[in-house]
């Protein structure tokens, strides 16, 4: 999909300009692209209002590739957010238990804690 590549050429020019948080949170979005509209859902206010900021950037990595930059649509929805990107080690834990649930048999066995 063409809208991925753009997002991943947003997210090198945003390393490069040392804005690793939104770089990071940009590399796997939570995004639709449906009716030439894309929009994103995100964790918090301050997510928002640094995208906002950056959407001439995106606009122009739109253009670069020929494509039309519709606008975008951001919502904040931290717990759908949570959901779908576990940041502590318990909740990455548990995410992958659930796909792999010999993980809870190994970490019981072992003594294993992700309450850091």
């Amino acid at each position: 999909m063409e809208v991925k590549q753009v997002f991943a050429d947003f997210v090198q020019d945003l390393y490069k300009r040392n804005q690793k948080s939104l770089a990071a949170y940009m590399s796997d979005p939570i995004f639709s692209y449906t009716e030439g509209k894309i929009s994103l859902t995100v964790g918090s206010k301050t997510l928002k209002n640094e995208l906002e900021e950056e959407v001439k950037g995106l606009s122009r990595m739109f253009r670069k590739r020929g494509l039309h930059f519709p606008g975008l649509d951001l919502k904040i929805d931290a717990l759908k957010v949570k959901e779908y990107k576990p940041f502590t080690p318990k909740e990455q834990f548990n995410a992958a238990a659930k796909d792999h649930p010999i993980l809870k048999d190994f970490a019981d066995r072992f003594g294993l804690d992700f309450d850091v």
